[in-house]
């Protein structure tokens, strides 16, 4: 069962079909959307759309609802407002995942945004990247107050011990890396995936085998035993909202536009853990933002799950629906319950404490897995559930 495919990733250009018309994905260059770019999503939402805008753990946009004539209107739509690359083979490429608080925050390295400009120019320059498939990501990690050291794609930039180092998938061996030579080692690893027709980049054994073909100096690397999440709340650089299971309407973004106009710098910031953040937002506009999730206590940030049925085609119960009846039954303030439509786990692909497998039948109950492991409960109904969750929330 673990080698379930997941599938591929929708874009602006090769949208998706989805129980409730068609879904396409905005990509905001680096996750960051001016106030009048949310107001020309949340319209076009609204306009072409059902509306609803889910966020995903990628920090982009997903539009729903749309037809197939309403996504060709809203790509010259997209491209005056500078939301999309020109082209489809340079739009599907482009998944970079950066430091939300990059320029922000003066903990979060200095040079993040260049690293993260340097791999932008070489996805639109660079012939080979053609060859890459959609999925193929890139994580520019400059640590400070939201690190991305949970986040992992095919090419990982991070600062460790201040000093920037690449490493490849989950690799243990990485390799020191700056500005200088960046591109250079960008290059060898493309032309490296081209020649041994490798797509994806996660496994161990890729790492290994570019060092040494290309016999490039190493350091161990380990991964911090304790990392720190930044808090929902106020912050010093700003606002940090919870969005309720990630799904925004669009009147919801609009909201959000006009309290970064008034409170803050004019800009939103999305983020891999589908929040959204408001730079240099006052305390004053807390008043305004009762819709969204504001208090760390707050149960539905440790809950995951995607739209499942009939938002997607393979749901087969309707998470959106039964989560508002277990909420309630989910008390852990540390451990992270996912809930998924079907087997394939699009909402998080880790293994998680507990997850809930939708079935034609109910829910199979798993722990410490993934969505397609083995259950320790299957197909149970909702009450069942609600009896275990309150066993199962704090789960040490």
């Amino acid at each position: 069962m673990n080698n379930i495919r997941r599938g591929w990733c929708p874009s602006l250009y090769h949208p998706m079909k989805t129980g409730d018309g068609w879904l396409c994905r905005v990509k905001p260059p680096f996750a960051k959307l001016t106030s009048r770019q949310a107001r020309f999503i949340a319209r076009s939402a609204s306009d072409l759309g059902n509306g609803f805008i889910n966020l995903s753990q990628k920090a982009n946009l997903q539009l729903r609802g749309f037809t197939r004539e309403h996504i060709q209107q809203f790509i010259p739509l997209a491209k005056n407002e500078n939301l999309c690359s020109p082209d489809a083979l340079e739009e599907g490429k482009r998944n970079i995942l950066i430091s939300p608080l990059a320029g922000i925050d003066p903990s979060c390295h200095q040079d993040t945004i260049r690293y993260a400009q340097c791999i932008q120019h070489e996805i639109i320059e660079n012939e080979t990247v053609k060859f890459l498939t959609g999925k193929f990501s890139f994580v520019i990690d400059g640590g400070g107050l939201f690190p991305l050291t949970r986040h992992h794609a095919d090419i990982n930039l991070r600062i460790h011990h201040d000093q920037w180092i690449l490493q490849l998938g989950h690799a243990k061996q990485v390799i020191p890396c700056n500005l200088d030579n960046c591109a250079k080692l960008l290059k060898q690893i493309l032309q490296f995936c081209n020649k041994h027709n490798y797509f994806r980049l996660l496994h161990q054994d890729y790492a290994d085998q570019f060092i040494k073909e290309n016999s490039c100096s190493k350091q161990s690397y380990t991964y911090p035993t304790s990392i720190e999440k930044l808090s929902i709340g106020q912050f010093p650089h700003g606002y940090h909202l919870g969005i309720p299971f990630g799904l925004l309407h669009s009147q919801d973004l609009s909201l959000l536009a006009d309290i970064s106009d008034q409170y803050g710098n004019s800009t939103l910031q999305l983020t891999p853990d589908r929040t959204i953040i408001l730079p240099y937002c006052s305390n004053a506009a807390h008043t305004h933002l009762k819709s969204f999730i504001t208090d760390k206590q707050d149960p539905r940030l440790n809950i995951v799950l995607c739209p499942g049925k009939p938002y997607c085609l393979q749901g087969m119960q309707p998470v959106m629906k039964d989560v508002q009846k277990l909420i309630r039954f989910w008390h852990s303030k540390l451990q992270t319950l996912h809930i998924s439509g079907c087997a394939k786990g699009c909402a998080s692909p880790l293994k998680n404490p507990l997850t809930l497998c939708a079935t034609p039948k109910g829910y199979n109950f798993i722990l410490y897995g993934r969505a397609n492991d083995e259950s320790l409960y299957k197909n149970l109904d909702l009450e069942e559930i609600s009896a275990k969750l309150i066993t199962y929330s704090e789960m040490k």
